[in-house]
């Protein structure tokens, strides 16, 4: 089915569901890409697609591993509510392969030699949904530069995110590290996070702790023979998933792996509040597909599921939170232009990463080439009955309050007052250093990122107060409390200034490039100057000097604020 744009010049949107053909059963992620106009898209969780800027004679090609593929013409599929997919299933006139048998161990084991730590980059999709009780509660989208080393995911850097909560009852249940947990499982390594796996074992572990069933087998092209495995863990604690492989028999690549297991011993959760609530059980399913770029086999996507049932410890009450997250690499080879900002290494919240950013309006609006969409568009309906990102994005939604749910949150500059706790961090560095470089560091960051959209440019600032670079073990009073909000400000006026001077001369990006970075020397040097004039608020003339400059930029007079020269 389709809905006619205003412009035929511009195409038309083509939605549909693409099902198994066997058992009618929608697919969950089958690939739906435009061959005419290289645009792509997957299937959702309930197997529905959409596609813009459609033209009626575009060929359109669906996929999924396991199915066979097929070709369309955009005016046929248009026609159709759905698209059926057969299974490759051909049986081949091969010797009988029973369970157990020792050709089966030696095909899974053989797999570990096929990965690479190669690493190729890809614009990559994020998106989480979360629901207690058959109600929604969280939602987050990201894209990324993904970096993957093979089967595996090597790095996540973050180009644009956004949330939304809904509160159940009068809580707020969040995922923090979902991405963390997708990055730190590898296909053919043992990890004391996760249930162990076959493709993680040498053949002798292999034989002895999982049991191997063929499924079937067909031909793949190439005259390569594809083996569908099941298999199971001997023991019953627990510790070992269950699940399904697709092997390449010629090559030995893994083309796509499911991982089940309920009630798992082993898992890589932990609740927030361990004082209030308590986990008491977590049911797992990962699903991997791979895809093959120069003889070697990189990510597709990842779906990553779970259950989670928890208790309250103050009431006793018990809830079961589900959430499916799905990681997709859809354009190899290709990579965003990055924000400018420097996260601090091994920091993988998703939450505290979308916190140090201002939310980007004109990239969620434009953004278009690549989005996991709805029949209903229920996560844009989500996003604006829940609120997003950040304080500064939508002050009708979100609270300031929020970035506060976590130990160290970025700070966005506004008009509001930073104030630091007296005990912040003291046990990293001792009172008694000789130097006051060792007892206090401000790192203040100019965020920035540009996007370019149907030949326009946007450029988005931010002044970010770094907290895991910043500490302060001197006395917290009116004199600190004053000579760091001077130093935050001034940053700020060097912000207003970039972005003033970005809009009077810089023309394209690689302007935009250079002017920020003469700016960042600015702001470098004017830090240096203002530290050692000020002296921590010692020398009052200089301290006063700054805070008249601030105020003449700003209109923020930090002295009258915290009176530090009662």
């Amino acid at each position: 089915m389709f809905a006619q744009s205003a412009s035929d010049s511009s195409g038309f949107i083509l939605e549909g569901i693409v099902k198994d053909d066997n058992t009618q059963k929608s697919i969950p992620y089958a690939r739906v890409y435009n061959q005419s106009n290289g645009t792509g898209t997957i299937s959702n969780l309930e197997g529905f697609y959409r596609l813009s800027a459609v033209q009626i004679s575009d060929t359109i090609v669906f996929s999924f591993v396991g199915y066979e593929k097929q070709k369309l013409v955009a005016a046929d599929v248009a026609k159709k509510k759905a698209v059926f997919l057969v299974p490759k299933t051909e049986l081949l006139p091969e010797v009988e392969i029973f369970a157990d048998d020792p050709f089966l161990f030696d095909l899974v084991a053989s797999c570990r030699k096929s990965g690479t730590y190669k690493t190729r980059t890809a614009k990559t999709y994020f998106e989480l949904e979360s629901y207690i009780d058959n109600k929604q509660v969280e939602l987050v989208e990201c894209y990324y530069n993904g970096v993957f080393a093979g089967y595996d995911v090597s790095d996540l850097q973050l180009k644009n995110g956004r949330f939304a909560l809904a509160p159940f009852g009068n809580r707020l249940f969040i995922s923090t590290e979902t991405s963390k947990a997708i990055h730190m499982h590898k296909l053919l390594e043992e990890n004391s996070f996760f249930p162990v796996s076959p493709l993680a074992l040498n053949k002798a572990k292999l034989k002895k702790q999982f049991a191997l069933k063929l499924l079937a087998k067909y031909h793949d092209g190439n005259e390569s023979t594809v083996y569908v495995i099941d298999y199971k863990p001997r023991d019953t604690l627990r510790t070992g998933f269950e699940g399904k492989l697709w092997i390449d028999s010629l090559s030995g690549n893994v083309l796509k792996v499911i991982y089940k297991l309920e009630n798992a011993n082993i898992h890589p959760f932990t609740m927030i509040a361990r004082e209030e609530s308590g986990l008491l059980r977590a049911d797992l399913q990962i699903s991997k597909t791979y895809q093959q770029l120069d003889g070697k086999m990189y990510v597709n996507a990842i779906d990553f599921s779970y259950k989670l049932r928890f208790k309250y410890k103050e009431n006793d009450s018990v809830q079961t939170v589900s959430a499916n997250a799905i990681l997709y690499a859809y354009a190899y080879d290709d990579a965003f232009t990055l924000p400018f900002f420097e996260f601090t290494e091994g920091m993988y919240g998703d939450y505290v990463k979308i916190l140090a950013a201002p939310y980007n309006e004109f990239f969620w609006r434009n953004m278009n080439e690549f989005k996991l969409n709805s029949l209903k568009d229920q996560n844009e309906l989500f996003f604006r009955t829940n609120g997003n990102s950040t304080a500064q994005a939508r002050p009708g939604h979100a609270v300031d309050s929020s970035r506060y749910w976590f130990e160290k949150p970025y700070m966005l500059w506004s008009e509001k007052r930073i104030v630091f706790r007296e005990d912040l961090d003291k046990k990293y560095v001792p009172l008694t250093a000789a130097t006051p470089v060792q007892l206090y560091n401000f790192k203040v960051q100019l965020y920035m990122d540009v996007n370019t959209f149907n030949d326009s440019l946007q450029f988005l600032t931010a002044t970010v107060f770094d907290p895991f670079e910043t500490f302060f073990y001197y006395p917290i009073n009116n004199l600190s409390l004053a000579f760091i909000n001077i130093y935050f400000d001034l940053m700020e006026i060097q912000r207003r200034e970039l972005e003033a001077e970005i809009l009077s001369k810089a023309k394209n990006l690689e302007e935009i490039k250079q002017l920020y970075a003469a700016k960042l020397k600015t702001a470098a040097l004017i830090s240096q100057t203002y530290l050692r004039e000020v002296d921590r608020g010692t020398n009052k003339e200089n301290l006063l000097k700054w805070n008249d400059y601030v105020n003449e930029k700003l209109r923020i007079d930090n002295v009258m604020i915290f009176n530090p020269y009662p």
